[in-house]
């Protein structure tokens, strides 16, 4: 790590990875910055503010009323809403949204002066992110994207899909006409991927990916991924092979290190009550379907209900791990009805002692396989789940009521196909606790 001194390293991250930029980076002065530009963060815990917040102004009441969110009720929130869809609404939001990314792109030639790396989990970012990596590219300095988790197009389809309104007739005006002609290299089975008064103000900025629906295709020049399976699925994608580097999950250190531990913790938390002795572990990664706004929150509870009560038939001991933007106390009932255990720690320190994994479209089902943990995906949730056709383990689950009968077969034949499986993740080559070493090497040769 001798190299890193003096080196400038600015990072764009969510709090999840970015403790791990910093530990890439340690010998090197570090800045990271979120990727919506809340604050920036030095080494020694500082912070100051980045000035990126929007502020209206300009043609006043009007242009307030047309970009403004959709209230008031009746009669005035069909013309607040007719409004907003109008042409003159959505062109008012691009030319809005344009000068926001315009302060966007002076706060990074700001913080990106004296910089020799730029880290970014992301290259198809619509917000900071992609302003600082469009001035990256613009200043040459090199653009490094580590892998920080499984992101394929039928996935962002899927949920335009769900979500609805991405299409240009779903909100019909002349303006999303015109975009749909204009835009239509950068559309997939019809949807946009953005709207298209952000689309096109990301353009005129040059903030746009080349094909924001890939990983890759954006200005990066070093594209990490987790295993060969990966590098040769980007390649069919398109994206270029000299961008490309098998290095690893950035997650795999810590599930490494757990994998070790796995015994330990698994008779710590017999010794404590948690867990019953003589029952097989299960751990389930709560599908986060109302927090990420795939289904309204209602229909969210009775699926957690419905999963969980299938759940409870197995015998099993069931432990919950619950995604960090989820409320910990929301879920705080799974304990007292179903005799759950909400975990504290992250699911990278418990998977590694389970007997089986459940979990719908998570990129953590590869982490279970690297564990020889066998898994469940709860395929009926409507998510795209195809991304883990390859690994040949995974057992699928077509339907609610089918759950408890799945988890018995999984557990009395636990251990199909993992061989293959390892190849396919290169397993001998990423999952060996020194992830972290690749990418140091990698940024500072």
């Amino acid at each position: 790590m001798a190299g890193a001194e003096g080196i400038r390293v600015l990072g764009i991250a969510e709090d999840r990875d970015a403790e791990f930029f910093r530990q890439a980076t340690n010998a090197a002065t570090t800045t990271i910055v979120s990727p919506g530009g809340a604050a920036v963060e030095n080494p020694a815990g500082s912070s100051a503010t980045a000035s990126v917040v929007s502020r209206s102004g300009g043609l006043a009441c009007l242009r307030r009323s047309l970009l403004a969110a959709e209230t008031g009720k009746g009669p005035v929130r069909v013309l607040a809403t007719l409004a907003r869809q109008s042409s003159l609404g959505c062109y008012l939001r691009q030319k809005h949204s344009s000068a926001h990314f315009q302060r966007l792109v002076t706060f990074a030639e700001k913080h990106l002066q004296g910089v020799c790396v730029v880290l970014a989990d992301s290259d198809r970012g619509i917000d900071l992110a992609a302003a600082v990596l469009a001035v990256a590219h613009r200043m040459g300095i090199r653009i490094v994207m580590p892998y920080v988790g499984i992101s394929a197009k039928n996935g962002v389809i899927g949920i335009r899909r769900i979500v609805g309104g991405f299409r240009w007739w779903n909100k019909p005006s002349l303006y999303r006409l015109y975009g749909a002609v204009r835009l239509r290299a950068l559309m997939r089975e019809g949807y946009f991927y953005q709207e298209p008064s952000l689309l096109f103000a990301l353009r005129a900025h040059g903030m746009l990916s080349g094909d924001p629906w890939e990983m890759g295709m954006g200005s990066s020049d070093i594209v990490c991924v987790d295993n060969v399976s990966t590098y040769r699925r980007y390649r069919a994608n398109g994206v270029a092979e000299e961008k490309l580097r098998i290095v690893g999950d950035v997650a795999y250190d810590t599930l490494f290190q757990s994998y070790q531990g796995r015994q330990a913790l698994r008779q710590m938390l017999v010794a404590r009550g948690v867990l019953r002795p003589a029952r097989p572990v299960l751990v389930l990664a709560m599908p986060q379907l109302g927090e990420q706004g795939t289904v309204a929150w209602g229909q969210h509870w009775q699926e957690v209900r419905s999963l969980m009560a299938q759940l409870g038939q197995t015998g099993c001991n069931l432990v919950i791990s619950l995604h960090p933007r989820a409320n910990r106390q929301d879920y705080q009932f799974l304990e007292r009805d179903y005799g759950a255990y909400l975990a504290p720690q992250p699911l990278s320190e418990i998977l590694p002692m389970a007997d089986l994994f459940v979990a719908a479209n998570s990129s953590t089902l590869v982490w279970a396989v690297l564990c020889g943990v066998p898994s469940l995906v709860l395929d009926y949730l409507g998510l795209d789940s195809s991304i883990f056709n390859h690994l040949h383990s995974l057992r699928f689950v077509p339907t609610r009521d089918g759950v408890a009968e799945a988890v018995r077969e999984a557990l009395e034949a636990p251990h199909r196909g993992l061989a293959e499986d390892w190849e396919a993740l290169s397993r001998e080559a990423v999952f060996d606790g020194h992830v972290l070493d690749r990418y140091r090497a990698l940024l500072f040769p």
